[in-house]
């Protein structure tokens, strides 16, 4: 079976993403790894403050300003 152009396209593009994810210097690797968390950890505290701020700080929960 012959492969079409768009196949071999993905597959090469595919090829070369991996290649270079590996041949990323220790440091890059750890500094992509550690924003990955760090946006989760800010998600997740900005998302439990409007939840649960009005409970905790005695937030008005309807502003009447």
């Amino acid at each position: 079976a012959k492969k079409t152009w768009k196949e071999w396209t993905l597959n090469r593009i595919v090829q070369l993403t991996e290649e270079a994810q590996l041949s990323k210097p220790k440091l890059q690797r750890w500094l992509d790894n550690f924003g990955e968390q760090y946006s989760k950890v800010v998600v997740l505290l900005s998302i439990s403050v409007a939840v649960m701020g009005p409970f905790l700080f005695r937030w008005p929960l309807i502003s009447s300003s």
